[in-house]
Parts: structure tokens; C-alpha cells; sequence
């Protein structure tokens, strides 16, 4: 059956029954949302969303691996741009590698190595 019309009414609006439970309820909704924005802040955009969860994720591969980064360091910040397509500029490993210096990493130790294929893995199993 095909429909040949639409219509376009306004939104339901639904009544909570009673104001201890709307109070319940808001509280409720109002946790969630806090912890769904911790960290990043009421004001964020969603790149600044992507960008934080992406580099959490980092920084908790890297102590796996026996790494220690700052969550906003240069590195940590460059490689959750690179890895999480917000940024429109993309930094090459030779980049990464300034960055890992400056953030006191040895780029030719085994963990460095073994941090950035990880990564790089993940993030190809989570573009895809």
C-alpha cells in the first residue's frame, strides 16, 4: 500500500503524572547528560567531544604499553586529531615523532612502536 498523503501535526506533548516523579526524572536525565559531557564541558562542540574521548583512549594504550603522555600534550593532541578525522590537517609519523620527543619518548624503543600500530589498528577498526 503506497501513501499518497502527509500530514504534518504538532508534537505530542506528554504529562508526567506527578511532580515527584517529573523530579525524578530530571534528575535522572540531568546525571546522564553530566556524565556523557565529563571532562569536556557544557559549551564543547561534538569535535571537542571526539577529541577528548579520543584522547583518553590514548593515553590509557599508552600506559599499556608502558608509556607515560600528559592527555593534552602535544603528541596526545596531534595523534587524537589524526586518528579521529576532526582536523582537516592530518600529521605525518615524522610529526608524531617531534611531538613524542618533545614529550620526553623514545621513538625507536619497542613500546613507542608497539603504542602506534595499536593505535592505528583500533582506529581503522573504528572508521571503518
Amino acid at each position: 500500500m503506497k501513501q499518497e498523503n502527509t500530514e504534518i501535526s504538532k508534537p505530542a506533548v506528554l504529562k508526567i503524572k506527578s511532580l515527584t516523579n517529573a523530579k525524578r526524572v530530571l534528575e535522572t536525565v540531568l546525571a546522564k547528560l553530566n556524565e556523557f559531557i565529563n571532562g569536556v564541558g557544557w559549551k564543547c562542540t561534538i569535535d571537542d567531544y571526539v577529541l577528548d574521548r579520543y584522547s583518553r583512549h590514548l593515553v590509557n594504550k599508552a600506559l599499556e604499553h608502558g608509556l607515560d603522555v600528559s592527555r593534552n600534550s602535544d603528541f596526545v593532541v596531534e595523534l587524537a586529531s589524526r586518528l579521529s578525522n576532526v582536523s582537516g590537517r592530518k600529521p605525518t609519523r615524522s610529526d608524531l615523532a617531534t611531538y613524542a620527543k618533545r614529550e620526553g619518548l623514545d621513538c625507536k624503543s619497542d613500546a613507542y612502536k608497539s603504542f602506534i600500530s595499536d593505535v592505528e589498528s583500533t582506529a581503522a577498526e573504528t572508521n571503518d
